[in-house]
């Protein structure tokens, strides 16, 4: 019974899935007179191996979905996101790491509050939050 059960253990700590650095600043200055304001960039380092099934990340705001990606798929994201996040934008040419950033490239005012990134297999889950402020100038 010890060999079986030391296997489980092992298989949910040995291979799980952990965000290693969020990166969410906590400020964003919007132009308000810009027609194209910079990018605000939010990105979930992460650490996964390559045998782990069913990998998603998700970015929620406020504990909304606002954007997933399953590695096989292309980036979605959900409303009020949808027209405002660059879903060509490539992080890392890594397989299971290039659309693991959030480039919103037209950010609004009311996009401030506290930013989740998820990252879940069938194994494991992580999760990592960090408070975002945007302010018009």
């Amino acid at each position: 019974m010890f060999p079986f059960s030391f296997s489980l253990h092992c298989r949910a700590v040995c291979s799980a899935v952990k965000i290693i650095n969020l990166k969410v600043p906590s400020t964003y200055l919007l132009d308000l007179t810009s027609k194209t304001p910079d990018p605000l960039i939010l990105d979930c380092e992460y650490e996964v191996e390559e045998n782990e099934k069913g990998f998603v990340l998700k970015w929620l705001l406020d504990g909304q979905p606002v954007y997933q990606w399953i590695p096989s798929k292309n980036p979605f994201p959900f409303q009020p996101f949808k027209n405002r996040v660059d879903t060509s934008y490539v992080v890392s040419q890594e397989d299971m790491h290039k659309h693991r950033a959030m480039a919103i490239i037209k950010p609004l005012a009311n996009f401030t509050g506290e930013y989740s990134c998820i990252v879940q297999t069938y194994a494991s889950i992580d999760r990592k939050t960090a408070k975002l402020k945007i302010i018009g100038v």
